[in-house]
């Protein structure tokens, strides 16, 4: 029977310290993969929430639009504009389409910036004319 196993103690420590190590990693990896979509669901539903809001804003008349010229312009919303929420700035721009079979289309626009990368959703509403209006 040898007695040479002074640094196997010392070795197993290395090892379990590497493992560690390497289980720490991974555990980081996956915080800063959720860190990354949590901003991007907030800001998403920031951009929702904008959306909503300029939307509610073009109609007038609680809903029974009775044209196209309904839709108020005089707005707090320029188009386009840049609202800065938790320090991203989010562009908001708008178009009314044409009138398609008694209904309005306006489509809302709102892009941001996540690090490099910009990101853009369109929310699209549809206003119905009051049968009988022009």
């Amino acid at each position: 029977m040898l007695r040479n196993d002074r640094g196997l103690g010392i070795v197993g420590a290395l090892v379990a310290m590497f493992v560690v190590t390497v289980a720490l990693l991974a555990i980081l990896a996956c915080y800063r993969q959720v860190v990354a979509v949590s901003v991007s669901a907030r800001n998403y539903t920031n951009a929702a929430y904008l959306a909503q809001q300029v939307l509610e804003e073009l109609k007038k008349n609680d809903g029974e639009i009775e044209s196209s010229d309904d839709f108020d312009t005089t707005t707090s919303f320029t188009n386009p504009q840049t609202i800065t929420i938790d320090g991203v700035a989010y562009t908001i721009a708008w178009v009314q389409n044409s009138t398609v079979n008694n209904t309005i289309p306006v489509a809302v626009t709102i892009s941001w910036s996540e690090g490099t990368v910009i990101k853009s959703k369109e929310f699209t509403d549809y206003y119905y004319l009051v049968p009988g209006s022009s």
